[in-house]
């Protein structure tokens, strides 16, 4: 009991009794305590193109099949960071339009917030917290449809779970905000250089 039992058939009696009339497409090979994993690669290389006459196969051990798809997964990520970096300057770019004509709507506002005695920092800030809280709330809205699309996605397969955690999503709220940042600086700018005499004459 518990002892392992080897046995030793023929390549074709194994065929017959595990794939039939269908071809064995691959097989698994393990190496000895002891042995080097290369040499042994190219030894079994060596004895199967002895075999078939030709060249018309591939091995592949578990470093290099680790490492194709370690290859794989690096590339898939940096489809992705390219993926999100368009969207955050395509929507940074879009944030910075928006506040541009709010600006130019409220530039009458702003006349009357200069003449009161508001300072041009003050005026800066007020449309930087804009400009922030937009990007802030559209990350979130990004984020509770990722959450949705992950449950509805968990209900076609139990093969594969998305996972939500609290650090990368506050890192994508501040990111958010940071995208609000620099993109609504320009406008945020442009509304505190405004002359309070310019500002309070358009309508």
């Amino acid at each position: 009991m518990g002892g392992r039992l080897n046995a030793w058939v023929p390549y074709t009696s194994l065929q017959e009794r595990l794939a039939g009339d269908a071809p064995l497409e691959s097989i698994s090979l393990r190496v000895v305590d002891g042995y080097a994993l290369a040499q042994a690669q190219k030894d079994v290389e060596l004895q199967l193109e002895m075999f078939h006459g030709r060249r018309d196969f591939f091995t592949q051990t578990n470093d290099q099949m680790t490492q194709t798809i370690q290859q794989a997964s690096d590339s898939m990520q940096l489809l992705i960071t390219a993926i999100a970096g368009i969207s955050l300057l395509v929507g940074g770019v879009g944030v910075m339009n928006i506040m541009l004509v709010s600006v130019t709507e409220r530039t009458h506002e702003i006349g009357i917030r200069l003449s009161v005695g508001a300072r041009p920092l003050d005026i800066m800030r007020q449309f930087l917290i804009e400009a922030m809280v937009i990007c802030t709330l559209g990350g979130m809205v990004g984020i509770a449809g990722a959450m949705l699309a992950g449950v509805m996605f968990s209900w076609f397969t139990d093969e594969f779970t998305m996972l939500f955690t609290w650090p990368p999503i506050a890192l994508a709220c501040g990111f958010s905000a940071l995208i609000g940042l620099g993109f609504g600086f320009f406008p945020a700018r442009n509304a505190a250089r405004l002359h309070p005499t310019e500002a309070l004459a358009r309508e």
